[in-house]
């Protein structure tokens, strides 16, 4: 497996500095980079060989769904495997509403393949809340062809949904390609509301996922790609970042 971030979690220091920010990020051990439109201001070409000379790989990066078919080219240019997407919010409610989203996914998602990459979704806890016998991911999944739409999985969120993340990728985790990492702290309750109230998270190795289960079980899928991604953090977010690396290495997944 190999371990990123999302850039967004340190969009200040992006702003700053993006090479100085990514020459931080390899010289902790990390190999990848999942791009967001904050730095998509730069040409594709500078930005890919910005991230080429920190000695990183940009595998995959997120584009709002209503503008992805204008940045088919600029991702391609970029190198991209994946172009990740969210459902807009604030999102489908109703069953019928996520049967129309995945059509529309479906589209997006042979768009995509025919630029040589493929289309993930990013989803979080609101989508696995039970209705009507099903949930809104279900049917998502249920009514997309795998060889549209691949899914990234954020850990967290899966586990703030009361659900097991290690028991969700054995379920699901041929659909998935791309992880989120984050831990979760213990004694808060569970919900299905992706918002601030709803974000208890921590580093890696603080909280309550199992991680070598999880992540056993994510190479058991071959899922390849994982990415840290922090909403907010305690302290610096070099230090949260780095801390949660040095988890990664204990477990040598």
């Amino acid at each position: 497996m190999l371990y990123g971030v999302q850039i967004a979690t340190a969009r200040r220091e992006a702003d700053q500095d993006l090479p100085r920010l990514l020459g931080s990020l390899e010289r902790m051990g990390l190999t990848e980079v999942e791009l967001h439109s904050s730095v998509f201001h730069y040409p594709a070409a500078a930005l890919r060989r910005m991230i080429e000379d920190a000695g990183l790989r940009a595998p995959a990066a997120h584009f709002a769904l209503s503008g992805m078919e204008a940045n088919l080219d600029y991702a391609r240019e970029l190198g991209l495997t994946y172009m990740v997407v969210m459902l807009p919010r604030p999102g489908p409610q109703s069953l019928d509403q996520f049967h129309a989203a995945a059509d529309r996914l479906n589209e997006a998602g042979a768009q995509v393949r025919s630029h040589g990459m493929r289309l993930s979704l990013l989803f979080h806890n609101r989508e696995l809340m039970p209705q009507e016998g099903s949930s809104g991911f279900r049917e998502l999944v249920k009514h997309t062809d795998p060889a549209n739409l691949s899914l990234e999985a954020d850990l967290y969120w899966i586990a703030q949904a009361g659900l097991d993340p290690a028991a969700f990728l054995a379920e699901h985790g041929l659909r998935v390609t791309l992880l989120h990492l984050k831990d979760r702290l213990p004694g808060f309750p569970f919900s299905y509301t992706a918002d601030s109230a709803s974000d208890h998270s921590t580093e890696l190795g603080r909280g309550t996922i199992p991680w070598p289960a999880v992540l056993g079980e994510a190479r058991r899928r071959d899922i390849r790609y994982a990415f840290l991604d922090y909403d907010k953090t305690a302290g610096p977010i070099l230090d949260s970042l780095k801390e949660s690396v040095g988890y990664l290495k204990t477990l040598a997944l």
